[in-house]
């Protein structure tokens, strides 16, 4: 019996420290996701909390769970849409402050810079639709599949791998515009 699965079991009959240990390893990139996508700490906390209330429940309640991290990531999906639906005035998030972006996290992008630039690559994602940034950090930092994506958010596959192409030329355009030796920008 796998590490996961003798917690899960042991979550069920209500053992609240081997549902921490489950879900800790989780909690920073999930932090983190939340909030790049909602651009508010308040929102990201809020977020994660009814990602763990949800988790905890729904592991309560026997649901059967083959792939935990797969399973965690989608419920926090879920969260991060349903507070991202309630939030109409969002239009940019250039307010939040760069010690609130943990530089700790590794993204699974190969390709990504480190320290100062990995600040600017977050930034650069804030300033994406908030559509756009959904799919960004579910396909790139939660390591989800367009097909994954799609089903998640109800969408066809098709629609997501344009909106991904769309994301990456906007970033790229807005990554090469913020660049000193860039000269003109379109």
């Amino acid at each position: 019996m796998g590490y996961e699965r003798m917690l899960l079991k042991q979550c069920r009959s209500g053992d609240k420290e081997r549902f921490r240990l489950l879900v800790g390893p989780y909690l920073q990139r999930a932090y983190t996701t939340s909030l790049v996508i909602l651009g508010r700490q308040q929102l990201a906390e809020e977020v994660v909390r009814n990602a763990l209330i949800e988790t905890y429940t729904r592991i309560r309640n026997e649901e059967r769970i083959d792939n935990f991290k797969g399973w965690f990531h989608h419920v926090l999906a879920r969260c991060i849409l349903g507070i991202s639906q309630q939030q109409a005035e969002w239009k940019r998030c250039e307010h939040v402050a760069p010690s609130t972006i943990s530089a700790d996290g590794i993204l699974p992008i190969d390709t990504l810079p480190q320290g100062e630039s990995k600040q600017q690559f977050l930034y650069s994602v804030m300033s994406l639709d908030t559509g756009l940034r959904i799919i960004i950090m579910l396909f790139y930092y939660q390591e989800l599949s367009a097909q994954e994506i799609a089903s998640l958010l109800n969408i066809k596959e098709e629609i997501i791998k344009s909106r991904l192409y769309m994301a990456r030329l906007k970033l790229s355009n807005i990554i090469y515009c913020s660049c000193p030796a860039s000269k003109t920008c379109s």
